[in-house]
């Protein structure tokens, strides 16, 4: 499944909002195309996703360490700014992924619910922000690089995917009963160069980057 992931990143390197660049240079950003609020569109990256191949994970206890190309940075990094900006300016309550990210704890008596949140909710929202912002601090250069990271870091790194992959995964109606290959065949069926394709295989990297961090913070 990963594999797939990555030689479909690698096809639709060049997305709806980047234009190539001449004699290898780097794209530029169309900043005309729309850009949907809250991780609902392709990231503006900089150039084609040329490489998001398995992350080798070296494991130094305590502390593991990740290899990142530099479209994984911009990727990354587009990532946890926009769950950034979901958690601030765009704070919405009235935004699905809100209401996904934040979850109603006594759905059947809003008082409480407005009372609980009232309490808990500038703490949560600030923890999430620190999460992503964990990741935005550790992340290499555009160029690429490694990544140390000891358990409390990786621990932030690991709450901030979740946090990205839920909001993503409300944007792209995406549930726990959804087979992620069959959706990611049809999408490519149906457009290969589509904005949905892009946001499926970023959904589906940071699932398999979360899952190798647990997996070495575990063993």
């Amino acid at each position: 499944m990963h594999r797939r992931v990555v030689q479909l990143l690698a096809e639709i390197g060049v997305g709806p909002d980047v234009q190539p660049g001449a004699h290898g240079e780097p794209g530029v950003v169309d900043r005309a195309q729309p850009r949907l609020r809250g991780l609902g569109v392709q990231p503006h990256l900089t150039g084609a996703v040329e490489r998001l191949q398995e992350v080798d994970l070296v494991v130094r206890r305590p502390s593991v360490d990740l290899p990142f190309a530099p479209d994984e940075v911009r990727v990354l990094r587009k990532v946890a700014t926009e769950v950034v900006g979901l958690l601030t300016d765009g704070f919405d309550h009235g935004d699905p992924v809100v209401d996904r990210l934040f979850p109603d704890v006594y759905p059947t008596s809003s008082d409480d619910s407005a009372e609980f949140r009232r309490f808990t909710e500038g703490d949560l929202k600030t923890g999430k922000i620190d999460q992503a912002g964990a990741i935005l601090a550790a992340l290499p250069s555009s160029s690429g690089g490694e990544v140390r990271l000891d358990e409390e870091a990786a621990e932030a790194w690991l709450r901030a995917l979740n946090d990205a992959r839920l909001a993503m995964g409300v944007r792209l109606d995406i549930s726990a009963d959804t087979d992620l290959g069959e959706e990611l065949d049809d999408a490519v069926l149906s457009d290969p160069s589509s904005s949905r394709v892009f946001q499926l295989s970023v959904y589906a990297y940071l699932g398999y980057l979360q899952e190798s961090l647990l997996t070495a913070l575990t063993e």
